[in-house]
């Protein structure tokens, strides 16, 4: 899966549970677990594959 990430974001931190409950707690869900593995792998950054091509034009493309 982190082929999947764009090269140009460097990771400074890792995640922790600490980081987790406190994102928690401040935005009133509890997180997905497969969520919280994911960023586990990759804390941030942008997808390299995160278009979809469309025949109808959009505000956003």
């Amino acid at each position: 899966m982190r082929d999947i990430w764009d090269d140009g974001y460097s990771q400074s931190k890792k995640l922790t549970e600490e980081m987790v409950n406190e994102a928690e707690k401040k935005l009133c869900v509890k997180l997905p677990k497969s969520y919280i593995e994911l960023c586990k792998i990759q804390n941030g950054g942008s997808l390299k594959y995160c278009d979809y091509p469309t025949s109808v034009p959009t505000n956003w493309a």
